[in-house]
């Protein structure tokens, strides 16, 4: 029987970005929707007042999103598969 992989938990503060996308974005907020799966409000870091909600399984696909560490900069974004940041760094292309 394959084992479960342990998601790491998803926090206020943590920062991701979009994998083949620009931008990293702020987890400000997590909530449930009204079937009790967990969401994430997240706030595109150029630019706070783009906002999006998403639900955790797929901030967790790592095929779709990556998290960032406290200490990388939008420079290392391609290291983890995301594009660099357009020039406003609002998170999505110009």
């Amino acid at each position: 029987m394959p084992r479960l992989r342990a998601h790491p938990p998803v926090e206020t503060g943590q920062r991701y970005c979009r994998t083949g996308g620009s931008g990293a974005w702020l987890v400000v907020g997590l909530s449930e929707d009204h079937a009790g799966n967990p969401h994430a409000r997240m706030e595109a870091t150029g630019d706070r007042t783009r906002v999006i909600t998403i639900a955790l399984a797929a901030l967790r696909d790592r095929r779709l999103y990556r998290r960032l560490n406290e200490s990388e900069t939008h420079d290392d974004h391609a290291r983890h598969g995301c594009a660099a940041p357009d020039r406003a760094g609002s998170g999505e292309p110009a």
